[in-house]
């Protein structure tokens, strides 16, 4: 129990006593709340999360951090997550490369050659990796992708455009473009496919052969 003693002033006004109390306690609260209180033991805990609009007033950075965090904690595993092509695991010093390089606009390779480079190195190498055509004298040439949707999406307007160019140039029809695929083909090659306006084939799985077949897709 605490007993509160009033110290008067000059004028021995107590009025505003109970005031002045109620407004010191609602400071220390606030001042808790933002640094020494637990987050879920402060007043942030019993607000809603700004869902939608941009809040009046802000949040403190540990309290935002812990909120979103446990949001995501509802996500899946990534561990566990064998479905979407997406590696979940790499080495701290690769982990710690990219968390380095996150301000970085790679966009503008004026200001980051250097990374320019490393991009440069890694395309020569899957380039030659899957003995990408080059003439004698020219360099082979690629780019650097967001992810695996976005690198099929550029793979299939290349095919698409150089099956078109070779049409032309021996007078057939290059009007009516198709590809064909296992029936067990990412999602992002039938996307792929219907973006660009491309027929698609499929050679469908069978119960002893879960992929493509090259004689029965000729």
């Amino acid at each position: 129990m605490v007993h509160l003693a009033c110290i008067p002033n000059d004028k021995g006004d107590n009025e505003n006593l109970a005031e002045e109390v109620e407004r010191l306690a609602f400071n220390a609260t606030t001042q808790n709340n933002a640094s020494n209180v637990s987050i879920y033991g402060s007043i942030y805990s019993t607000q809603q999360v700004p869902m939608y609009e941009i809040p009046d007033n802000e949040l403190p950075k540990e309290v935002a951090y812990r909120m979103i965090k446990d949001d995501l904690s509802l996500d899946g595993n990534p561990v566990l997550n064998l479905a979407s092509f997406v590696t979940t695991y790499m080495e701290k010093e690769a982990e710690d490369l990219m968390i380095e390089s996150l301000s970085k606009n790679f966009i503008d390779y004026e200001i980051y050659p250097q990374t320019a480079e490393i991009q440069n190195r890694c395309v020569s190498m899957i380039g030659r990796l899957f003995h990408a055509p080059s003439s004698q004298g020219s360099q082979l040439i690629g780019t650097s992708c967001v992810g695996s949707s976005e690198a099929i999406m550029l793979a299939t307007i290349a095919m698409k455009k150089r099956w078109q160019n070779s049409r032309k140039a021996t007078g057939s029809s290059w009007d009516k473009p198709n590809l064909v695929m296992s029936s067990a083909v990412q999602v992002c090659w039938e996307k792929a496919a219907r973006y660009f306006e491309i027929e698609e084939k499929y050679v469908f799985c069978t119960p002893d052969r879960y992929v493509i077949d090259p004689v029965e897709a000729v």
